[in-house]
């Protein structure tokens, strides 16, 4: 389901008839450039891992014996254009700083260099991958 995170998740979801309940795993790439896209990215992609992370909780307490599920994970994928100097364009130093405000886990899986992507037909700024989830 693709989201907007400038509009309500749970009206999105039922729109798609999706159960955030049910989502394991929030892929996202290249979503956040501005700054002032920061903050709706991360409640939106929050709000997708509290809500399966609470439906984990509750079916865990439904059936004693249940056996451990993983808990919702977001991978994000970002090549960081953004200057340090910069007053528009959002860096990833600042989607992660939001993230961890929030009290998320976030963890750089991997870092692909210039001179990597060279070898594989691109070029540009570093590639990121986060790992992020709830606490």
């Amino acid at each position: 389901m693709a989201l907007d995170w400038t509009e309500d998740l749970a009206a999105q979801a039922r729109a798609a008839d999706v159960d955030l309940g049910k989502v394991d795993l929030v892929l996202a790439a290249e979503c956040v450039w501005l700054q002032e896209l920061v903050q709706p990215f991360v409640s939106t992609v929050l709000g997708v891992l509290e809500a399966a992370g609470a439906a984990r909780a509750a079916h865990v307490q439904e059936a004693a014996c249940a056996p451990a599920s993983h808990p919702p994970v977001c991978y994000c994928c970002y090549r960081d254009r953004a200057k340090e100097t910069s007053v528009t364009f959002a860096g990833m130093a600042m989607v992660v700083e939001a993230f961890e405000s929030t009290g998320c886990v976030v963890v750089l899986e991997k870092r692909l260099r210039p001179l990597e992507q060279a070898f594989l037909g691109g070029g540009g700024g570093d590639i990121l991958l986060y790992r992020i989830q709830l606490k």
